[in-house]
């Protein structure tokens, strides 16, 4: 999905797994949703002003997924985990 989004092409995902964390609720459907899942394809490839609008928002999304800011991300996140580590060390020690 990312790669596609990096692409800038339209994407449309259910609201399992990573894809909530990368597609607006508006291009999500319910896994095992049929109906759902075809309105959304409809709406989408009828609609070159939608095309354009997720292709853009799909291109300004993936920045937050580029590798020195993932890495930034995990860098914090690890401080984040060490000092919580120190400080419930140090409280279970007292």
């Amino acid at each position: 999905m990312i790669e596609a989004m990096a692409r800038g092409l339209p994407c449309l995902g259910s609201t399992v797994g990573g894809f909530p964390e990368l597609l607006a609720d508006d291009y999500l459907v319910t896994p095992g949703c049929r109906n759902s899942l075809t309105e959304k394809l409809h709406q989408v490839s009828t609609s070159p002003v939608l095309l354009g609008t997720m292709s853009q928002e799909n291109l300004r999304r993936v920045q937050d997924y580029r590798a020195d800011r993932l890495r930034a991300r995990r860098i914090d996140f690890y401080r984040n985990l060490l000092q919580e580590t120190i400080d419930w060390t140090q409280r279970a020690a007292a």
